[in-house]
């Protein structure tokens, strides 16, 4: 039985370190990208391959993307699933396949049926390998198509663009260098995980820019009403940040009175004209919960409460003190 009770205790244990650890971390928008971002200096006939690479996904049942290139520079040769989710879905024929006439690549895959667990992963995971065939000097993108691009978790929920799913395309290029802009945000801090309605909340965003030219750009703070409704709380324009540099902002989340109870996180977005790479445009915050003080009537009851303890043990301290009086 003792061993029964320490087995139930550790798991309710790990449950609620579980849910803790949860309840701290804003849920990101999962990210499907071109691994890497840019490929440079391959020559006419020579190949190369990348990766179709998604991070930041929770339970992910199966994945279907459509990937477009230029036909009178590149020529996909093949494709490789790279993860476990290996299983053909039944329209094989429709949904996977290379199309050079109309430049795509279509792949799709999926846990078998009857598997219920799916790939969880925050870190990057490679999902696909495709490799192209350099058929003459130019450039290139490698661009998803968002029509022809879905995920899906265990539970049959779409995870789409643009409320539940970034993409990043990729770029090749073998006439020189590739003009990239490419500006990131790094770090999204807070200064209080817990607060009651009416509070302000510092927020700190760092952006930096990875590309090649100086950026102008404005960065917005908001909070979350809903998982696809946002309040503004500011934004603020970065003047002419050049390439490797990177600065921080400052805002003031103002919570109104009003604010429910509830758990929340700042999103900080980056907008930057055509930019190259804009999943990392976007990052959230650590959960902020919001819970109003303690009601009069339930500070009242915590006071009679200790009140009476006092008196109980004031009591029989003097009934102690007592007796021993009278013994004398």
């Amino acid at each position: 039985m003792r061993g029964k009770k320490a087995s139930l205790l550790l798991v309710i244990t790990l449950v609620a370190a579980v849910l803790t650890s949860r309840s701290t971390v804003a849920l990101e928008m999962t990210k499907l990208y071109v691994s890497p971002i840019t490929v440079t200096g391959v020559a006419v006939d020579d190949y190369f391959s990348i990766n179709v690479t998604v991070a930041n996904v929770e339970k992910l049942f199966g994945y279907q993307f459509l990937l477009r290139y230029n036909t009178s520079i590149l020529t996909a040769t093949e494709y490789t699933n790279l993860a476990n989710l290996a299983y053909s879905p039944l329209n094989t024929a429709a949904a996977c396949g290379i199309n050079d006439t109309e430049g795509w690549v279509s792949v799709a895959y999926s846990c078998p049926p009857a598997e219920r667990t799916g790939l969880t992963t925050v870190d990057p995971k490679p999902l696909t390998q495709i490799t192209f065939k350099v058929d003459a000097n130019g450039r290139s993108t490698l661009e998803f198509d968002e029509e022809g691009t879905v995920l899906a978790d265990i539970y049959g929920n779409s995870i789409r663009y643009p409320w539940y799913l970034l993409t990043s395309d990729g770029i090749f290029s073998n006439i020189g260098g590739i003009e990239l802009h490419d500006i990131a945000v790094t770090d999204v801090s807070v200064n209080a995980t817990t607060a009651k309605p009416g509070d302000v909340i510092g927020i700190s965003i760092t952006v930096k820019n990875n590309g090649n030219f100086d950026e102008t750009f404005p960065v917005s703070a908001k909070y979350n009403r809903s998982a696809t409704m946002f309040t503004e709380i500011g934004t603020k324009t970065v003047p002419s940040l050049a390439p490797g540099n990177q600065t921080t902002l400052t805002f003031n989340w103002i919570t109104a009175v009003t604010l429910p109870e509830g758990k929340y996180f700042v999103r900080a977005t980056a907008t930057v004209t055509d930019e190259n790479n804009p999943i990392d445009n976007i990052r959230d915050s650590n959960m902020i919960t919001v819970k109003k003080e303690a009601g009069t009537l339930f500070n009242i009851f915590n006071i009679a409460i200790a009140g009476v303890v006092i008196i109980i043990v004031a009591a029989a301290v003097y009934m102690m003190w007592a007796r021993r009086r009278r013994k004398k």
